[in-house]
């Protein structure tokens, strides 16, 4: 069996979680929003890391209780298999444990193992709970500690990070998410804010898709629904050095365009106007597209979300880093 501990990692971020794990491990539920949720994580065979957060406030926590009420669960959902639990349990001194106030760990044994931690966050007022699985030949202590260690439980900045399959971007923390789907072969994400709308996604193996049509004629029919409500024009450019096609276009419902004539008038902002950017990484044989129904005055935020949406390479702008000393 290989060593969980010396495999190649990758970075898996949903809803303000952030982490690095084996880079056959990925995102296998999730529920939940920024406030509140749960992420699950597996590999080929077993569910990996399971996460759970809630707002918590300004009060004070009791972590302890929130580990006891976890185990106690867990317990029950193993219908009475002998289970042995450890609670008095440190991490390793090697490392500091950053905004992770309260810090309690955990470990079980039974048919398989798990090693987990629960903390209060003062910095997003929220409770983590996380347990880190594996079967009771692995090294797993030594897996979980720096994958507990290092996570992130909220974003660094306004932009948040998403991060599954091999697929990284970065948007506004205002935006909230209303839609997905997560497949090796394609990714999206739908996010929405006071009628804004921002989509993005990733389709694999790009040299079959556009084996017998140019990118422009691919997007053309595969986008055609997406943006048959604007009046658009079409442009082809170079982005990082791969082939770009631009849409861009206004509304074409005569009571949108009405709307928009009224709130403009009011000083208000409106989303009339569409702007997508599709683009084929040749180097990581991907075919990429940016969309956002946007107010006229906002279209600029799209080239910002844009440049934290890598094709190839390392996610270095949405990685979390190593934590600080205390």
């Amino acid at each position: 069996m290989s060593d969980l501990s010396q495999a190649k990692q990758h970075l898996i971020a949903w809803n303000g979680i952030a982490l690095r794990a084996p880079e056959d491990w990925n995102i296998g539920a999730i529920g939940g929003d920024l406030k509140q949720g749960y992420l699950r994580i597996d590999d080929s065979e077993m569910a990996r890391i399971e996460i759970k957060w809630a707002q918590a406030g300004s009060q004070a926590v009791d972590v302890s209780s929130i580990v006891e009420k976890y185990l106690r669960d867990m317990q029950k959902g193993k219908k009475g298999r002998d289970t042995t639990v450890q609670r008095d349990i440190t991490l390793s001194t090697r490392r500091k444990s950053r905004h992770k106030r309260g810090l309690e760990c955990f470990a079980w044994q039974a048919e398989t193992q798990g090693f987990g931690a629960a903390w209060y966050c003062p910095a997003c007022e929220k409770t983590v709970i996380i347990q880190v699985m594996g079967n009771l030949d692995e090294p797993l202590r030594k897996v979980a500690e720096p994958i507990i260690l290092d996570m992130d439980d909220h974003p660094r900045d306004e932009f948040l990070t998403w991060s599954t399959y091999g697929f990284t971007c970065q948007t506004p923390q205002r935006f909230k998410l209303t839609g997905q789907k997560l497949m090796a072969g394609l990714i999206e994400l739908s996010l929405e804010a006071d009628g804004e709308k921002l989509h993005l996604a990733r389709w694999g193996m790009a040299n079959v898709a556009l084996k017998h049509k140019t990118l422009k004629e691919w997007g053309q029919k595969e986008l055609a629904k997406r943006v048959s409500r604007y009046t658009t024009e079409v442009t082809e450019e170079s982005y990082r050095g791969d082939e770009c096609v631009t849409i861009e276009g206004r509304t074409n419902l005569p009571q949108e365009k009405l709307m928009s004539f009224v709130q403009h008038c009011l000083g208000k902002p409106f989303p009339d106007r569409v702007k997508a950017y599709l683009w084929h990484c040749a180097e990581s044989n991907k075919i990429m597209y940016l969309e956002g129904v946007l107010d006229r005055e906002n279209l600029g935020l799209l080239d910002e979300v844009r440049e934290r949406m890598p094709c190839h390479g390392p996610a270095d702008t949405a990685a979390p880093t190593e934590p600080e000393a205390e």
